[in-house]
């Protein structure tokens, strides 16, 4: 049975919270199996709390109004206290220093230190989304991009861009990757013309370089480390339309002769040659200095073919998906060298090179990029993979179903649709607002944090932000060798083949112990420093929220997020510098008829039916608490979860991760919430043996929730075992309790695949033959780790 923290067993009523990889086609040295030693950990200062497979719409939402009243709705306000338990940072004024660094101080209307209302209304809503098992609505669908030459990452990147044969070295390797020229069409639309591409060694480019009687360009300066761009304008003005002599297509050896790529070479003419071919150098990046067996060597020679294939249309979908790679609207990582080198070319109407591979079924484009080795688009974006969360016979993911009222859509209402939520209610008005909250001691004083770095974790970093196979038993540890990413992998299992987003991110409850000092290599980057000045922790701030025609149901539902259920342990977090502790704040409503030391009210609650049964003066918050809690354990039970809304995973997780005592746990383990360090320790997670996925927070602070992939909301329902007589049995063995299991039965693995039994399943019986429904392929698996489809 799941476990709850143990503060919601003790409740009682009315008591008052990537980097750069590898270049070679296999990983390069370090890293290995050795390295990764048991206890090495995938470590965050955030967690998920996972996405359950079924969203509650509240039964009422077609009678939500703002002039027609329910007959048992309450309106009115509470009083808010607000402590802060950490330095508080909700960012107001921004300076620089005398060196450029960034300063932040804390918010301010007038004089005043206060919390903006929408940041305690964006605040709470998250909450409620989560705890009232609202969909997730994305408004930024992003669609990631992967250029990973790890081993754990070959089906998703290497294998779409190469082929490779042979069981011993030399490996042979063929590029899938074409060439061609991308130009704009009238239309406002894109098509790349096909050409065929030539390798030029460096020592070609130096030959190269002797024209118009400008110096040759050494070729241990194109060993160099840069970007494509900075090697363009080191080319200057020699002309890149040039005449080569061009070989035919054959193996040459890299990497010490572990591998043969298939390719053409081309040379700079010494004379006399037969036949020369005219074409256009292009140039790329080299992400290292030097000339080792694993560093890049060439770059590329672009010809007309012949006879000319015909041009290929690129769809609006795969622009949009290398324009996000290369030129992110967030500008987190800021535009693509090459991409600010080409954008100004394209948009003045003139082609640009690219590398593409095509779509085998459509013979179109699939994904394109400014390199052979390209940053590849994942077929799937953040919104298409909330298509893959859903229960086994759900007609539609309940996630996409923009129509649906959730607590926080009927409390907080629709502020505009996103292209992504068109079907959202167009005109749904908000029934809850917030004021901002005032420092009540009237305080300016800020306490200096920093400088520091303010990083920003990466949704492309798929072991983290995916939902991963982990192994039974040992949660940090993927499950196979196949990580799942935004690029669904069929037929290997439900995870990969039908991946999904890890869930609602959240920054758990921790003690906080200062802003992160700034790494030595950054230490003179000033512009990339910050320091801030942040309300000190122990100070209070008053404000006020206001509910109109809420249902008692509703505004128990406001409550229990604003107070954790009554949990006074339990904290919210707000603002700048969550990942290392700051902004963790306690919040309280004002008691229903409480007044303040002058005798003003701290409440108003006012029944739309006085003489009615739901009058203001029948409820005490934690009656209103209890409605809630009522309601949505009712919800689960008609769903049919298998496990109470309490004892869900979503529930166990969130108010885990608002304990700073669970979060205590943590400080100096291998688990630490706290960034890791270094591009190469990103990497080395991927390489490790197996491979290392973030563990769910309730089993890094010791309260795992049993029957993970099932906890919440099952994919298939759950039938109840029999306590006695020979069922009891039966269902102790895994056996179907209705009847026995038949050939020709349709059951569901471990990993969610359909398998097909071959043959009667008796009592007691350990294993059972079949197949697997979509390849046919026969297996033999043990009987306890199926279920009826």
């Amino acid at each position: 049975m799941a476990q709850a923290p143990h503060h919601r067993n003790n409740r009682r009523p009315g008591d008052a919270q990537g980097g750069r990889q590898n270049q070679g086609y296999r990983p390069q040295g370090g890293g290995g199996a050795g390295e990764q030693a048991a206890g090495a950990v995938l470590h965050a200062p955030y967690n998920f709390v996972p996405l359950s497979a079924f969203v509650h719409a509240v039964p009422w939402a077609d009678q939500i109004s703002h002039d027609w009243p329910f007959k048992d709705g309450l309106s009115g306000w509470f009083d808010l206290s607000i402590e802060t338990h950490a330095p508080l940072l909700v960012g107001g004024r921004q300076t620089k220093d005398e060196r450029g660094r960034r300063v932040v101080h804390a918010f301010r209307l007038g004089d005043r230190h206060a919390i903006p209302a929408s940041s305690l209304r964006g605040m709470v809503r998250n909450v409620l989304e989560i705890a009232g098992f609202g969909r997730m609505k994305l408004l930024d669908d992003r669609r990631f991009g992967i250029r990973d030459l790890n081993e754990s990452a070959k089906p998703y990147y290497r294998d779409r861009l190469t082929e490779s044969w042979g069981a011993s070295p030399p490996i042979q390797v063929k590029h899938r990757v074409r060439a061609g020229w991308l130009s704009a069409n009238a239309g406002g639309g894109y098509t790349i013309q096909p050409c065929d591409v030539a390798r030029v060694y460096f020592s070609e480019l130096e030959k190269l370089s002797r024209s118009d009687g400008l110096s040759p360009i050494a070729k241990s300066a194109w060993e160099q480390r840069e970007q494509a761009d900075e090697r363009y304008r080191k080319w200057g003005n020699r002309p890149r339309v040039v005449e080569m002599v061009v070989g035919q297509v054959q193996p040459h050896r890299h990497q010490g002769g572990s591998i043969e790529i298939h390719y053409a070479r081309a040379s700079a003419p010494t004379g006399g040659e037969a036949a020369l071919t005219k074409g256009t150098l292009v140039f790329t990046g080299k992400t290292k200095s030097g000339s080792g067996p694993g560093d890049k060597k060439q770059e590329f020679f672009f010809f007309d073919a012949r006879p000319a294939p015909p041009p290929l249309d690129v769809s609006p979908e795969v622009f949009r998906g290398f324009r996000t790679i290369h030129d992110p609207v967030d500008n987190s990582a800021g535009k693509n060298p090459a991409w600010k080198h080409w954008e100004p070319v394209l948009k003045q109407g003139q082609p640009i090179p690219v590398f593409f591979i095509a779509d085998p079924a459509t013979q179109g484009v699939a994904s394109f990029g400014l390199a052979q080795m390209f940053k590849l688009a994942h077929e799937l974006s953040v919104h298409q993979m909330l298509g893959h969360t859903t229960r086994d016979g759900d007609a539609k993911a309940p996630h996409l179903q923009g129509a649906t009222v959730d607590f926080a859509t009927a409390l907080f209402g629709v502020e505009g649709r996103s292209k992504d939520d068109v079907e959202s209610p167009p005109g749904l008005r908000g029934r809850v607002t917030f004021e901002p909250a005032m420092r009540a001691d009237g305080g300016t004083d800020e306490v200096p944090l920093g400088p520091t770095i303010l990083l920003g974790a990466k949704g492309s970093y798929f072991p983290a932000y995916v939902r991963q196979p982990a192994k039974a038993g040992a949660p940090r540890r993927l499950d196979g060798a196949t990580y799942a990413t935004y690029t669904p992998l069929p037929g290997r299992g439900r995870a990969v083949a039908k991946p999904e987003i890890s869930g609602w991110k959240r920054y758990p409850a921790r003690p906080f112990g200062g802003a992160p000092p700034v790494p030595d290599n950054v230490a003179n980057s000033f512009s990339v420093q910050s320091s801030l000045h942040a309300v000190p922790k122990g100070k209070v701030f008053s404000g006020r929220v206001h509910f109109h025609n809420l249902k008692p149901i509703e505004l128990g539902a406001l409550l229990w997020t604003l107070e954790w259920g009554g949990e006074a342990g339990l904290r919210h977090a707000l603002g700048t510098g969550r990942p290392f502790g700051m902004g963790q704040i306690a919040v309280r409503a004002a008691e229903i008829g409480d007044s303040d030391a002058n005798g003003r009210p701290r409440t108003c609650v006012i029944a739309n039916d006085p003489g009615g049964q739901a009058t203001a003066a029948a409820y005490r918050k934690a009656d209103l608490v209890a409605l809630f809690e009522k309601h949505m354990e009712s919800a689960f039970a008609a769903a049919k979860a298998g496990v109470g809304w309490a004892a869900s995973e979503q529930i166990v997780s969130l108010l885990a991760m608002a304990d700073p005592e669970m979060g205590a746990r943590l400080a100096d383990t291998p688990d630490q919430l706290e960034h890791m360090v270094g591009a190469q320790a990103y990497a080395r997670a991927k390489q490790a043996k197996p491979p290392l996925v973030l563990a769910p927070y309730p089993d890094l602070v010791g309260k795992p929730v049993t029957r993970r992939e099932t906890a919440a909301f099952p994919r298939s329902p759950v039938v109840a075992a029999p306590q006695s007589g020979t069922g009891a049995k039966a269902a102790a063995s895994g056996l179907a309790t209705a009847r026995p299991w038949q050939r020709g039965d349709r059951m569901i693995t471990r990993d969610g695949d359909l398998f097909v039994l071959d043959e009667e399943v008796r009592t007691g019986q350990a294993k059972v033959r079949g197949h697997f429904e979509d390849n046919g392929s026969p297996d033999t698996l043990p009987v306890s780790e199926l279920k009826p489809r």
